[in-house]
């Protein structure tokens, strides 16, 4: 297999630290993402890199000899990644700004509240919901920034210099046959979808699926996904047929017998966030770009007929969290 920049300078950290919660403060993120991504990494390797213990980690021979190289690799990369973005940069020209965006609400925005913040310049936008691959394009300097969004408690480890402040939160909302005999409620608690079959995106570096099973598992059942599928329409199809599915605001226009109802207490919230290197040409204009995001985020979500009532109170969901 091949190793990812952001799954080495993971290693890095952890081999450094000695302690994976000293390793997650240096990366900027939780504990629990650091663990989580090292058992997912180790699982694709096939084998242990460190051995858990009480007072830390320790690394085994495995991960002895992976570090070794990582110490000599991460400098190499770096000074080719900068390379590149150097040689990209004069052939694009200097006043291309370069945004990633997660499919949102607000992804169809970000390139024209970039350019009035700056006022000049081209902006490039790259729409891609892979967030990992974001947060690595902007720790790498193919991007400048990008709008992303992350799971509380699940957020992802960050490239040195790369920083993040989430600015609201949004809720989400189930959807769900217009026969089912829950469509006649507002709000819909979690707990009551026990029995449901769901219909799901395969799982994928965004951590959601962990988020979902973790936050089911507390309230004592596990869901049943009886299908995987990229496609909206063809997920809708699936829940008009007796499965049910989840949305949020700015998802594409539900099919004839689909209802949406939001999710009591908050459950399964999600975090929207600006990442940017601190060189970042972007970075002066980072929080004016925050509160526009926050404004179109509003606008959008008020055009939605389930989640208007809900953004009438945006006071409650704005977030100020920075790492």
């Amino acid at each position: 297999m091949g190793f990812e920049v952001r799954q080495l300078r993971l290693v890095a950290a952890i081999g450094r630290e000695g302690n994976l919660s000293r390793a997650a403060s240096a990366l900027g993120v939780s504990q629990p993402a650091v663990s989580c991504q090292l058992s997912r990494l180790e699982k694709q390797l096939g084998y242990r890199l460190f051995e858990r213990h009480d007072s830390g980690v320790i690394a085994t021979a495995m991960g002895e000899a992976l570090l070794r190289r990582v110490d000599s690799v991460l400098p190499l990369m770096d000074d080719l990644l900068s390379d590149i973005d150097q040689r990209a940069m004069i052939n694009a020209g200097p006043s291309v700004l370069r945004v990633g965006a997660v499919c949102s609400a607000i992804a169809g925005r970000i390139g024209g509240l970039v350019a009035g913040a700056v006022q000049g310049g081209t902006v490039s936008v790259q729409i891609d919901d892979c967030v990992l691959r974001l947060i690595d394009m902007v720790g790498d300097r193919r991007l400048d920034l990008a709008a992303i969004k992350e799971y509380p408690g699940y957020e992802h480890p960050l490239p040195p210099d790369v920083r993040v402040t989430a600015f609201m939160a949004d809720p989400t909302a189930v959807l769900l046959p217009e026969h089912h005999p829950l469509a006649d409620r507002s709000l819909v608690e979690l707990a009551d979808l026990r029995d449901e079959s769901w219909v799901l995106h395969p799982v994928d570096s965004s951590r959601f699926h962990e988020y979902l099973f973790a936050s089911c598992a507390a309230l004592g059942f596990r869901p049943s996904v009886s299908h995987h599928c990229t496609n909206e329409q063809a997920s809708l199809q699936v829940v008009r047929n007796g499965a049910i599915s989840l949305s949020q605001a700015g998802s594409p226009a539900l099919a004839p017998g689909v209802v949406c109802r939001l999710l009591a207490g908050n459950a399964l919230s999600r975090k929207h966030a600006l990442a940017w290197r601190v060189d970042s040409p972007l970075a002066p204009a980072a929080s004016t770009l925050i509160s526009e995001l926050r404004s179109a985020y509003w606008h959008e979500a008020r055009r939605s007929p389930v989640f208007a009532d809900w953004a009438r109170d945006p006071q409650s969901w704005e977030l100020s969290e920075s790492r």
